[in-house]
């Protein structure tokens, strides 16, 4: 039994060390990936219209339900409202995933702007990681 427990702690120990690889440490890595997004999309001429960081945790709550150490990784949003040529826009989605490789795409919307009538309007929703640095125990 001893071994078993010795096994699933390294288990745990090895898959956090994995997840490190794809998360932020700290709130201005995340806000950079913001930033980066910005730029991208002036990069395809398209306006950003909004842009909200989302940076209360929607991971559900997995510590009230294990009986292991707390869970310490949260899920941030990243909002995007944007307006441009719908053929500019899937550049800017493959330039997203491209350049900032901890973010991911979580959902998107296509409306017809009605201010401009060769463009759309992209509702767009990445999500991320952010990982609470370890601490000495």
């Amino acid at each position: 039994v001893r071994n078993n427990i010795i096994e699933a702690q390294k288990q745990r120990e090895n898959s956090i060390s994995d997840l490190e690889q794809n998360v932020f440490f700290t709130m201005r890595e995340y806000e950079l990936a913001a930033v980066k997004m910005k730029e991208l999309a002036i990069k395809y001429d398209i306006d950003v219209l909004s842009l909200n960081l989302r940076s209360n945790n929607t991971f559900p709550d997995l510590n009230n339900f294990t009986q292991v150490k707390k869970v310490p990784i949260e899920r941030l949003h990243i909002d995007l409202r944007l307006s441009g040529k719908f053929l500019d826009i899937g550049p800017f989605f493959d330039d997203v995933e491209k350049e900032i490789k901890l973010v991911n795409l979580h959902s998107y919307k296509f409306s017809l702007d009605k201010n401009a009538a060769k463009q759309v309007i992209a509702d767009i929703v990445y999500y991320t990681y952010q990982m609470e640095e370890k601490t000495s125990e």
